[in-house]
């Protein structure tokens, strides 16, 4: 018999099948913060490899990059630099030493340049007088003919191509060849045979009449750059004060055009000094005059003493100190700068004599010299740190250092116009 208590509530009665159930969904709702939420998705293993794939594409494409790129650094950007440091010593020199051209061992060898040129200028004439003039000019003479000299007396002939006879006023000394086959040269007046305009000429050869039918015709000659001044008739006259102040402007406007063509002409490392230069100048009046001017033709003569800079830097070194060897390869810096005096200038004829006194003074420094083709040879595939191994065949460096870009390479190119050397004084 069942009873009913009033106020009381019966529970309701569940299988244990639902009781699992409602757990479970309980448990769920407490890791996911609901009840809606669905399961995470599970990709399938094919995406998965594909990603890879591309991931390893990539990383593959900027190594290959990477390596193309400094190989093309390596190439484009590719040099090799040698810096050397040649021995050096400070010269300070103020000395008296002596020039000789007749292979004297204790003089310091020198030769003479000589340049020509002609200035003409023209003037307004104060009236007309009548001359008579022999032409005259300057001629060179050679030997060809052997080593010794030849002497030539007063009065000897020279001819032009056309007959025309010209005279030396003095006896002059040709010296013999040189030891290299150089003509020996001289230099001399000459004078015409006969007055008038007739024997003005150009540049021309002159032979000597005395010499034909000997072993000298046409191994001792002579060369003239112009001969003139002839005249027979009235010609125009300028002032003396007008003449003498346009010689005077020919004569420097010759001397500075023939000392620059003697700078442009020397070889590469000769010197040759302000005192050293020996010109002289001609003025005579041109045969193509008017009845109102006059032509004033300047004919001027420049005869150098220049020097080999090698042979005079090693002469001044071994001289200056007894540390320098008589055979070392030597150049002093600036040496055309050096203060150069002859000793005995006004008794020195740059066409006749064969040596002088000079003195030298300045400061400067001692570089020696090293055989800078044979050290790229040299230098050719090595291996950076066998540098002084190949530096210690060379007296005249005392340091020297390399420098390879790309910054990894260790060897120098094989090529030696890839090798760049740079020299720098300290």
């Amino acid at each position: 018999m069942s009873k009913s208590v009033s106020g009381i509530t019966k529970r309701n009665k569940r299988s244990i099948q639902e009781i699992k159930q409602a757990r479970s969904e309980e448990n769920n709702g407490d890791r996911g913060g609901g009840g809606n939420q669905k399961p995470p998705r599970q990709e399938p293993p094919s995406q998965r490899g594909s990603e890879r794939a591309t991931t390893f594409g990539l990383w593959f494409v900027g190594i290959v990059g990477l390596l193309f790129v400094f190989f093309l650094f390596s190439v484009v950007f590719a040099e090799t630099t040698v810096t050397v440091y040649p021995q050096t010593a400070d010269i300070e020199i103020d000395q008296i030493f002596t020039a000789s051209n007749a292979e004297e061992p204790e003089g310091i060898p020198y030769s003479v340049v000589t340049a020509e040129d002609t200035l003409q200028l023209s003037a307004t004439s104060t009236g007309s007088e009548y001359r008579e003039a022999a032409a005259a000019g300057q001629v060179t003479i050679y030997n060809t003919y052997s080593n010794d000299e030849i002497r030539l007396v007063p009065n000897t002939r020279f001819q032009t191509e056309d007959g025309l006879i010209y005279r030396t006023r003095e006896a002059v000394t040709v010296p013999g060849q040189s030891s290299q086959g150089n003509p020996g040269t001289a230099v001399a007046t000459i004078l015409a045979d006969a007055i008038g305009g007739e024997y003005n000429t150009g540049q021309a050869r002159l032979e000597i009449p005395g010499f034909d039918g000997t072993v000298y015709e046409g191994e001792v000659y002579g060369e003239t750059a112009g001969i003139s001044g002839g005249v027979a008739g009235d010609v125009p006259v300028i002032a003396s004060s007008t003449q003498q102040a346009l010689e005077e402007q020919a004569a420097k406007q010759l001397q500075e055009r023939l000392a620059s063509e003697v700078r442009a002409d020397l070889p590469e490392g000769f010197v040759f000094y302000e005192d050293g230069q020996f010109f002289s100048a001609e003025i005579t009046d041109s045969a193509e005059t008017s009845s109102t001017t006059t032509t004033l033709t300047v004919t001027g003569r420049l005869e150098a003493v220049t020097f080999d800079g090698a042979q005079l830097s090693s002469r001044l070194a071994t001289a200056y100190s007894a540390d320098v060897p008589s055979d070392a390869n030597v150049r002093i810096q600036d040496l055309e700068d050096f203060d150069f005096r002859f000793a005995n200038r006004s008794e020195f004829n740059p066409g006749v004599d064969q040596s002088f006194e000079f003195s030298l003074s300045g400061d400067s420094v001692i570089v020696w010299q090293y055989d800078e083709r044979a050290l790229v040879r040299d230098l050719r595939g090595l291996q950076k740190d066998r540098l002084e191994e190949v530096l210690v065949n060379y007296d005249g460096i005392q340091e020297a250092g390399v420098v390879t870009r790309p910054f990894w390479k260790r060897t120098l190119p094989a090529e030696a116009a890839e090798i760049q050397v740079n020299t720098v004084i300290r």
